[in-house]
């Protein structure tokens, strides 16, 4: 294959002219950081990584670092790889996840990430459909031999590498491979494809998102200004490298500044930003809420990304002395954040958003009218620097309006020169010709000292139902609780021990409705 570009040169030649986008590209940004500080440390493993996989945690510098890239670009030139190829990338966050997307790029492939719960159906069903003819892989992650499932999984028409011990038959060993730098030969265009994505899949299958560097690098840029980061800091992200928030949030923000990238566990992230000292931490909001309560005396930054609390927010900045990022992002180009220069009042925070570089409506979803005037909720739609070309060809419809813009599926209003969040589109429930907002419910119940986090959906009958984690005080407690916060209360409660999530963190609301 060849390398193709995604924008329209008229698309290019405006936001070029405006500053949004420049020449940089992924490989060139690595290559700087490695010229200027080739004997810092630049990423580094948790120590569990080896139980999990089997393979030895490391602490690589850069120019550590570049040395694997270019064995591992050579390996995968001698396999096949070449410009504009799609390589699908399934590993836990490491140092060898790290190294293969920027081996991948350097050859001017096409990153495919992958989960690392994706299985057999998945597999199958979509790497045919991004057009995947390599996957790397690990022989074991957890208690599952990855790189043999793969192999069953793909077939013939897929090589798979692996890192890893015992390599089965027909899998190629990456360890195994001598250390070797790739043809050159590729010429890179900040316009080329470099990654394409999975929409987390929600309420439906996932849908495939493409991206070019000039795209992913806006979306970098806007992360690490948020936070100021600087070569200085250490940054972690609880959210795998498959979406905004592990890749633009924490992987290129890291190859902007030049800072220390922690290569985060989820299940072992408190111990990691002790140990490491990070001070950058990019969070779903089930981590921001429970981290609050922990002594991480090293962050300085908190990213939230998702719909934030804003009692939770107000706490970090009352008990913590740290201003929470406020981070509304889609894996299509939505990218809104709120800074405590932005906003000063911590809870208006968690749903007050500058309205920014995107251009911006809001529109009745059912009229389909525009709407201007504060106080009016409509979906919100956006284009600009961030926003992606649209689906890969048989993976979703056509998102966006006749007038070029995404349709989000996000419900907000105007307030003055302020977006405020309100909810998804599908998720607002009519109960008796009375709209509710479950987002502000869920806020509402997770201010009340036992409530950990609330997920509130309506029920075949029409009910709304609030799912809730944590030690429950009583049905009418709560429902008094919420009263008292001018919110619907709801007409039933369920405790549970967890809400189910996606890989990237997403709540999958309609495993909650499943079991009404």
């Amino acid at each position: 294959m060849t390398a193709s570009a995604l924008h329209p040169l008229s698309r290019v030649l405006e936001f070029t002219a405006r500053g949004w986008w420049g020449p940089e590209t992924v490989d060139g940004l690595f290559r700087r950081q490695v010229r200027e500080r080739p004997g810092a440390l630049a990423v580094v493993d948790s120590p569990e990584k080896a139980e999990l996989t089997g393979i030895a945690s490391h602490r690589w510098s850069w120019a550590r670092l570049h040395v694997e890239v270019d064995r591992l670009a050579a390996l995968l030139q001698r396999n096949g790889v070449g410009p504009g190829d799609i390589v699908g990338v399934q590993l836990p966050g490491c140092v060898e996840l790290v190294a293969t997307f920027l081996a991948v790029v350097r050859l001017g492939g096409v990153v495919c990430p992958l989960p690392v719960r994706y299985r057999e159906y998945e597999l199958r069903a979509l790497l045919p459909l991004a057009g995947v003819r390599t996957l790397v892989t690990a022989t074991r992650i957890g208690g599952r031999r990855h790189a043999e499932v793969a192999r069953q999984a793909c077939g013939d028409a897929v090589t798979v590498l692996a890192f890893g011990p015992k390599v089965p038959r027909r899998v190629v060993s990456v360890d195994g491979a001598e250390r070797a730098v790739a043809r050159a030969g590729y010429e890179a265009d900040p316009n080329h494809c470099v990654s394409i994505c999975w929409t987390s899949g929600t309420e439906g299958t996932p849908k495939a998102v493409p991206r070019a560097h000039y795209d992913w690098l806006a979306i970098a840029r806007a992360c690490a200004g948020a936070v100021a980061l600087t070569a200085d800091d250490v940054i972690v992200s609880a959210f795998p490298l498959v979406n905004v928030a592990g890749i633009a949030g924490a992987v290129l923000p890291w190859l902007l500044s030049g800072c220390r990238l922690v290569a985060g566990q989820p299940v072992d992230l408190v111990r990691q930003v002790s140990v490491e000292h990070v001070t950058c931490a990019v969070l779903p909001p089930a981590l921001v809420a429970s981290l609050v309560r922990r002594e991480l005396p090293s962050l300085r930054a908190v990213v939230g990304s998702g719909s934030l609390s804003p009692a939770v927010v107000r706490e970090w900045q009352e008990r913590r002395g740290v201003p929470v990022v406020s981070f509304f992002g889609s894996c299509e180009g939505t990218v809104l954040f709120s800074t405590a220069a932005d906003v000063a009042d911590p809870e208006a925070r968690a749903r007050l958003f500058p309205r920014g570089a995107l251009r911006m409506r809001l529109v009745d979803p059912v009229s389909e009218r525009e709407i201007t005037e504060s106080g009016r909720v409509g979906e919100l739609r956006v284009a600009g620097p961030t926003v992606f070309p649209g689906y890969l060809l048989g993976t979703g419809d056509d998102p966006f309006d006749e007038l070029g813009f995404l349709r989000t599926g996000d419900l907000f209003e105007f307030a003055g020169p302020f977006l405020r969040y309100v909810d998804r589109v599908r998720d607002v429930i009519v109960r008796d010709g009375v709209r509710v907002v479950p987002s502000e419910v869920e806020s509402a119940l997770a201010e009340h000292p036992s409530v950990v986090e609330a997920a509130v959906v309506a029920s075949p009958e029409g009910e709304v139902c609030a799912f809730v984690v944590g030690r429950s005080p009583g049905v009418e407690e709560l429902g008094s609780f919420v009263r008292g916060r001018g919110v619907v209360v709801p007409d039933r409660f369920e405790v549970v021990d967890a809400l189910p999530r996606t890989f990237a963190g997403t709540l999958v609301r309609r495993e909650l409705r499943r079991r009404l």
